[in-house]
């Protein structure tokens, strides 16, 4: 689509990171199993020298009981929704029916990643 650059913020980006690396999707309530994969990626791009700020914001994204999982999501898809049309971003946002695992519904070669994460 132009080769669009889309511009997110660390944490929600580690997340769309983490979806991309999982094309088969995954159930929302399991992703605390993958806090270690999640804290590798963040720790990564972050520019956080501080070990522990990045082991909390992994930790609210991954407890079920805090908000902080559907903000990110949330602002994965303003970052499309901001640059195209919903019709065409959808297929780049994570999406997924209730209960379903949530994914991203263009396959992961299309998507070309800048960042060395």
């Amino acid at each position: 689509y132009g080769n669009l650059i889309v511009d997110m913020p660390r944490l929600p980006k580690a997340l769309y990171y983490f979806f991309i690396r999982h094309p088969e999707g995954v159930l929302l309530n399991s992703l605390e199993d993958y806090k270690d994969e999640i804290h590798s990626i963040y720790s990564r791009i972050s520019n956080f020298s501080e070990k522990e700020k990045i082991k909390e914001n992994i930790d609210r994204l991954t407890d079920p009981f805090d908000n902080s999982l559907y903000v990110n999501c949330s602002r994965i898809k303003n970052a499309f929704v901001n640059i195209m049309d919903d019709n065409l971003a959808k297929n780049y946002y994570i999406t997924g029916a209730k209960g379903s695992p949530k994914k991203i519904a263009l396959p992961a070669h299309y998507i070309k990643i800048l960042d060395n994460y």
